[in-house]
């Protein structure tokens, strides 16, 4: 496509602008006719005409002729560590190679290596902590489950728990920094869990899912999941004050009917909860400040214990078709 002077001009002052380069026009054996641009940057000495330009830069080593295509080798390395785009073409049956600073390209992805090098240990951590509170024990706890083969319709409680402020968090701390405090929230959530007659069905980033209503109790699965909530929030303030961290978490708690079913091996058998009531409690969760606990107006009425504390409010949840009636619950320390 033939673009107007100025546009072409244009670009090739932002180009110029954004990037050192340097040039080097061949012939068609690679040897050097005419050079120029920042050479002193890319701290390449500079040659006599006629030099090969294999024997100045050993990455066009074995590139010429080029037979009139075109290649770019993205974020070479010099001898002198700088890192470079190399553009090899032709025009007019003349050989070129353009040499761009790639120093800021190559640093960003450094940077998205590393980050996908966290996130990959973080899903690794997530898997031993789940282990590590779960383990051969739960999953011999959910052999002696009854469900019919592919699942069923159950009355349960769901809840979910997340730390409040943790993606900011792990932006300014070391890997080994995050992964030493998320486990100590997770410890802070999940025990109670386990504790209080609940089963975790997933960790999800920061967050915690657990289900009351499957394993025998002598409480209603809503009553077990409000006590345990405030255990969560009460243990993950003592994790606040023992490490004089500003985290919260939040949790939100729904009660109806999911469609569960029981995956896995004899060794590691894992739980499947799906349906509204689980998008419910999620929804909630993502509403609840830091410190509250919050729940459905049906889940509210459908629990036993002692209203104190709780106020109403109306809510727009996201997935939800209506605005609905929320009860909130503050810690003595939320906000």
């Amino acid at each position: 496509m033939d673009y107007p002077p100025s546009v072409t001009t244009y670009l090739i002052d932002r180009v110029a602008r954004k990037h050192r380069l340097a040039f080097f026009l061949l012939d068609d054996r690679g040897r050097i006719i005419q050079w120029g641009g920042a050479l002193d940057h890319f701290r390449i000495q500079v040659p006599r005409q006629g030099t090969r330009i294999g024997d100045l830069l050993a990455l066009a080593e074995g590139m010429f002729p080029l037979d009139g295509g075109e290649m770019i080798l993205e974020c070479v390395e010099l001898p002198a560590g700088l890192m470079v785009d190399a553009h090899f073409f032709e025009v007019d049956g003349h050989p070129w190679l353009l040499l761009l600073d790639a120093g800021e390209k190559a640093r960003q992805r450094r940077l998205l290596q590393q980050k996908a090098n966290e996130l990959t240990l973080l899903r690794d951590t997530h898997a031993r902590i789940l282990d590590q509170h779960l383990g051969k024990g739960m999953a011999e706890r959910l052999l002696n489950i009854d469900l019919q083969k592919g699942g069923e319709r159950r009355v349960l409680c769901v809840l979910f728990a997340d730390i409040r402020g943790f993606t900011t968090y792990c932006e300014h701390r070391p890997p080994a920094q995050v992964f030493d405090m998320l486990n100590a929230y997770l410890t802070a959530m999940i025990r109670p869990v386990l504790d209080g007659g609940g089963i975790v069905d997933k960790i999800i980033g920061d967050a915690v899912m657990a289900v009351f209503g499957i394993l025998p109790s002598r409480l209603p699965a809503v009553s077990l999941a409000v006590d345990v909530a405030r255990d969560i929030l009460n243990a993950s303030e003592a994790v606040s004050d023992d490490r004089h961290e500003a985290l919260g978490v939040g949790v939100g708690i729904a009660a109806g009917p999911v469609v569960l079913g029981v995956l896995g091996s004899k060794d590691r058998r894992t739980l499947s909860v799906t349906g509204h009531t689980v998008n419910l409690a999620a929804r909630l969760e993502s509403c609840a400040l830091p410190g509250e606990i919050l729940m459905d107006e049906r889940t509210f009425n459908l629990w036993e214990g002692d209203r104190d504390g709780f106020a109403a409010r109306v809510l727009d949840l996201k997935g939800i078709d209506s605005p609905i009636t929320a009860y909130g619950w503050m810690t003595h320390h939320g906000c």
